[in-house]
């Protein structure tokens, strides 16, 4: 058995382009392929797109999933794929998960994503026990990395950078109308840090409905169905699943300054809106500049984590070849054994 990773994330295309590969991996793996022989997990993020997938022949898979993206994108997008193989998966999956990968470098939730994504596929399909094997080990390396070193505990996060730009455009202290669009969890975590300063009005935009456990938790949190009104807001937060704009271009635009941020992948408001006078327009690629900065002051311990997962790697690398027998991987794209 053998294992292989393809996709694209934040530094090897454009958020356009990313948005519609997204769309086609999830078209294609919400069924299983009618190729499939092995089994997979697909890693889904604002910043990136992934599949993860074990077979007898990688290379064939490989192959297969490039055919049925052709079918599915009218653009070019080869060129912006990347794939790892063998003992390299584990590696970049570990760095993936321990926040290194990320635009937001040392993000906290895209832990949370990675064992999503594993949990949830693992309970729909029957997973390889090299699949199973990869993720746990990621997810455990990682625990370890973000405890040890510092990068993933200071410096700003994603919720404190949003804050600070509202600060920016609207004045400090915030004051204003806040809607959420989306029960999600970077929506839940940006909640937390807002319900504690002076907005005057916190609104939850959810095609869930009432959620009383969020609202027993904040009292001042109003929640509605649908998106309308949302004219009268000074801040908007988007982060939620949806195939179209949830908030469109309109001819009736506000009187006053807005900030709005799409923290969603395929975005979730229409890009036009930044044309809008007074409007102040952000996405996840803007927000990423921010955290240039963090990168710079941790770069010797980046590194040294970098060193560490390597470790880390081929220590459970070995491990599972003791036990199993085999390889990670038999061999490469051009087919030479390794």
């Amino acid at each position: 058995m053998e294992i292989g990773v393809l996709g694209v994330n934040h530094k090897s295309c454009s958020l356009f382009l990313r948005e519609k590969l997204t769309g086609a991996f999830e078209k294609i793996f919400k069924e299983s392929p009618p190729f499939l022989e092995g089994s997979y997990v697909l890693l889904s993020t604002c910043n990136r797109v992934e599949i993860y997938f074990t077979a007898q022949e990688v290379v064939s898979w490989h192959g297969a999933i490039l055919a049925l993206l052709r079918k599915h994108m009218e653009l070019s997008f080869q060129h912006v794929l990347y794939s790892y193989f063998g003992e390299d998966v584990f590696s970049h999956l570990v760095k993936v998960t321990c926040g290194l990968d990320s635009a937001l470098v040392g993000e906290s939730d895209i832990q949370r994503q990675v064992k999503l994504a594993y949990e949830t596929t693992r309970v729909k399909q029957r997973l390889t026990s090299l699949l199973h094997y990869v993720f746990q080990k990621s997810l455990k390396v990682s625990k370890e990395m973000r405890s040890f070193y510092s990068y993933a505990k200071r410096g700003r996060h994603l919720e404190e950078v949003i804050l600070s730009q509202v600060k920016a455009f609207l004045g400090d202290p915030p004051s204003g109308k806040v809607l959420f669009i989306g029960n999600s969890q970077m929506n839940r975590q940006i909640l937390a840090l807002f319900a504690n300063r002076p907005f005057q009005e916190l609104t939850l935009c959810s095609r869930r409905g009432t959620d009383k456990e969020l609202m027993q938790k904040y009292p001042q949190l109003k929640m509605q169905a649908g998106c309308q009104g949302w004219q009268a807001y000074d801040i908007i937060i988007s982060a939620t699943k949806c195939e179209d704009y949830v908030l469109k271009h309109t001819k009736i635009g506000p009187a006053r300054k807005m900030v709005i941020f799409d923290l969603s992948v395929p975005r979730s408001v229409d890009p036009a809106l930044k044309q809008m006078p007074g409007i102040f327009l952000l996405n996840m690629e803007n927000l990423g500049v921010f955290f240039e900065e963090k990168k710079r002051i941790y770069q010797e311990e980046l590194a040294a984590c970098e060193q560490a997962i390597e470790r880390a790697i081929q220590s459970h690398a070995k491990r599972y070849k003791e036990k199993q027998g085999g390889r990670l991987v038999y061999q490469d794209l051009e087919g030479r054994r390794v």
